[in-house]
């Protein structure tokens, strides 16, 4: 979303810290400038850039560079992420030795440390009512996808970073385009276990999220947040018109 401040420190995680794997880098370049468009050029010339010039939601801008990978996985990162660690080199170590896992995120972190995601449960529209209501946080409950140990099996997931087998990714139709901001992430999971698919993760793999800094501009906060709801809505409602209402 045209920000260099979050994209730079971004690519310069992956290109520092990843020693062992081949890779690829593809930027969805979403509404950059021309002046931001070529710099990221000049500085990165091994980049492969895709100009995203019309107003799309997360998930098609995703789907956009996802339908052009070339490699074995796809890592989906958020731009406002950084590591210190060699993050892509450790998850595809843990998918490679956990042959049910289609899908392997790290532990999520604030820039202070403190945890954002490390596995997401199953979210049912009672929850997602409660959540609403504020009398059910996902972060903070017990739950056997959630918070563990090392390696372990969870239900959804956070977009903000995961790894994802490419020809599963292919199959499950990539992001579906219906969710505009949200939650394409959670249905994507959703319907990787339905499918009898497993997602992991691996708590001793870490990353930080600045957390919104990507939708922190006030205007832009103004589109993706009602956006935000119906995509709640239309997934939770699981197509009843009494769920919906």
């Amino acid at each position: 979303m045209n920000n260099l401040s979050n994209l730079i420190p971004c690519i310069d995680s992956i290109t520092l810290q990843t020693q062992k794997v081949s890779y690829e880098i593809i930027v969805v370049a979403y509404l950059f400038s021309k002046e931001n468009s070529l710099i990221i050029r000049e500085k990165y010339p091994f980049l492969k850039i895709i100009e995203s010039d019309e107003i799309r939601g997360f998930s098609e801008n995703n789907n956009l560079a996802s339908h052009q990978a070339q490699g074995k996985y796809c890592f989906i990162l958020n731009d406002d992420t950084k590591f210190d660690t060699p993050v892509i080199d450790s998850l595809v170590e843990s998918m490679e030795k956990t042959p049910k896992a289609v899908i392997m995120s790290p532990k999520i972190l604030y820039e202070d440390g403190s945890t954002q995601w490390c596995g997401r449960p199953k979210i049912t529209i009672g929850k997602y009512i409660l959540r609403t209501l504020r009398l059910w946080n996902e972060t903070k409950i017990k739950s056997p996808y959630t918070n563990q140990k090392g390696i372990f099996r969870t239900f959804n997931i956070s977009g903000a970073a995961f790894m994802i087998k490419t020809d599963i990714f292919r199959e499950l139709g990539f992001f579906n385009e219906t969710y505009f901001f949200c939650p394409e992430d959670v249905a994507l999971s959703t319907l990787a276990n339905k499918k009898g698919y497993e997602c992991y993760v691996n708590e001793s793999i870490y990353l930080f999220h600045l957390g919104g800094l990507t939708f922190s501009n006030s205007k832009i906060s103004l589109a993706t947040h009602p956006t935000g709801i119906k995509g709640d809505v239309l997934f939770y409602s699981d197509g009843s018109l009494i769920k919906k209402y």
